[in-house]
Formats: structure tokens, C-alpha cells, sequence
């Protein structure tokens, strides 16, 4: 197999402790390098790795290596604007999910890939989990008859994140956008990925404001991104999704709750 040169985009904790450790225990791939606004942490992250090319900008990427595909892992705002620049010159694009906050830029940017043939994927990881590999083939064997409801939900005590998360103009949403995406995408996807008919919902900024302490390990790395505390997303949400085909998605998404938090996502399926 062709040995594949790949760089990664936003050098913040998931690029770090996720995507950098599994990327570089493949023998097909080299990471050959680190794109970050802060340059100075960038290089600091090369140094500890290995990795040969640092760069402030995905311009000088494409300028100064060969590079087969990017993973972006910068605030949810810029996915597509990078991510439309790696398209434009034959670059395959993995995205940190949200894939972007804005419906048209997204459609936009699918119709470029495929004029240029470029492969793009969303990390919307639950979906390759092996307990849902196994689930995925109980459904489809039609184990739990036809699923016509189900709950899904995700709480933490104190995991508001820190940084560019919290800040709308970066996230385009808050605990919907960041933890929700994932149990909603898991929940649709096992269900056979629906035509939606209607949703109700909320969503809510319930501690944000609050002098609380939270622990989260997915606080922004951005010394710059971070300097303005600024709180101005959901911390919870729930909906109600109806489907064409009379199914329903119940869910439920937090933060911060004054209550027992889950250890993951939470699916409860109801089969005829």
C-alpha cells in the first residue's frame, strides 16, 4: 500500500492525544505536518513526535510539502473555509465533527469535492464502535422488529469545555454542537437514517454563566482563542424528531447538570 502523507490542522487536544498517537501507529501513514495559529505549541508537538514541517497556515502546506490529505481539527467555524482550500487542490479531508455551522458553505463545499473527486469525512466515530457493530446487525437482522422510538441522551455533571467552545461566533452551538452531534448521528444512523418529517425542541444556557467549576478534557489549547471568556451557547438541549416513516428520536444533551452524569452516550431502542 502507497504510503500516505497526511497533516494535521489545529493542534488542540483531540489532534494531540487522538488523532496524532493512531495516525502515527499506522505504517501507512506519515504525518509530515502540524498546521497551527500558535506556531510556538505546533512546534513543540512536532519536536516531541518527529514531525518535519510546522506551519502557520494551510496556504503554506500546500505551497511547501506534498500532502495527501488533511485532518481538521480547528474551531468548527473554520472547517469548510480549510477545508475548501485542501479540496480546490486534490487534498482528501478528514473533519472534526461539526463538519461546518453553516448549511450552504457545507453544501457548497460537497459539490466541490465532488468535481474534484476528493474524499471527505466527518468524525462521527461512534458509528465504527465494535458494540455497535454488533447492535447494527441485530437491528438489521430485524431482531428488534421495526425500531419506532428511541431515547438517546448524553448528560455530564461539570464537562462545559473551556475556550473557543463556549464562544458562538468559533462554535456555531454549544453542547448540541459539540456532544449532542454524536448521539444524534449514532441514533439516526441505527435507525436507518429516516427522512425527517418534524423536530421540537430547546436549547438552553443553564450554568454557563455561573461562577462553576468544570473538569473537561477537551478544554481549547489556544492561549489567544482562550484570553475572552466568553459564554454565549447552550449547555443543554432536547428534541423531539419525528420521522416520515411515524419514528421518533427523543433527545437530551448536557453539559453541566445538577444530577448523576452518564459514563457515555446513552441509547435506549424500541422494537414491535
Amino acid at each position: 500500500m502507497e504510503n500516505v502523507q497526511v497533516a494535521i490542522i489545529g493542534i488542540g487536544a483531540i489532534a494531540e492525544s487522538v488523532h496524532l498517537n493512531y495516525l502515527q501507529e499506522n505504517d501507512h501513514v506519515t504525518v509530515n505536518a502540524l498546521v497551527d495559529i500558535d506556531l510556538e505549541r505546533a512546534a513543540s508537538v512536532a519536536k516531541k513526535h518527529d514531525i518535519p514541517n510546522v506551519f502557520q497556515t494551510i496556504d503554506e502546506l500546500i505551497e511547501q510539502t506534498h500532502t495527501d490529505a488533511v485532518l481538521i481539527c480547528t474551531p468548527n467555524a473554520t472547517h469548510i473555509p480549510i477545508a475548501k482550500k485542501a479540496a480546490q487542490h486534490g487534498i482528501h479531508v478528514f473533519i472534526e465533527k461539526p463538519i461546518g455551522i453553516d448549511l450552504e458553505a457545507v453544501n457548497d463545499y460537497l459539490t466541490l469535492t465532488k468535481e474534484k473527486n476528493v474524499i471527505t469525512m466527518v468524525g462521527m466515530t461512534h458509528r465504527f464502535r465494535r458494540d455497535v457493530a454488533i447492535l447494527r446487525e441485530y437491528i438489521d437482522n430485524g431482531t428488534f422488529g421495526n425500531l419506532y422510538h428511541v431515547k438517546a441522551k448524553l448528560f455530564r455533571g461539570r464537562g462545559t469545555p473551556q475556550g473557543w467552545f463556549t464562544n458562538k461566533e468559533l462554535s456555531g452551538g454549544g453542547a448540541l454542537m459539540d456532544i449532542g452531534v454524536h448521539v444524534l448521528d449514532l441514533a439516526w444512523w441505527l435507525m436507518g437514517k429516516q427522512e425527517v418529517q418534524s423536530i421540537t425542541g430547546q436549547t438552553l444556557t443553564t450554568f454557563g454563566n455561573h461562577e462553576t467549576k468544570y473538569i473537561s478534557a477537551w478544554t481549547s489549547k489556544n492561549k489567544k482563542l482562550n484570553a475572552d471568556h466568553v459564554v454565549n451557547v447552550d449547555d443543554f438541549a432536547s428534541a423531539w424528531i419525528r420521522f416520515k416513516n411515524g419514528a421518533v428520536i427523543n433527545l437530551e444533551i448536557a453539559w453541566a447538570i445538577n444530577g448523576e452524569q452518564d459514563d457515555g452516550v446513552q441509547l435506549e431502542l424500541f422494537g414491535d
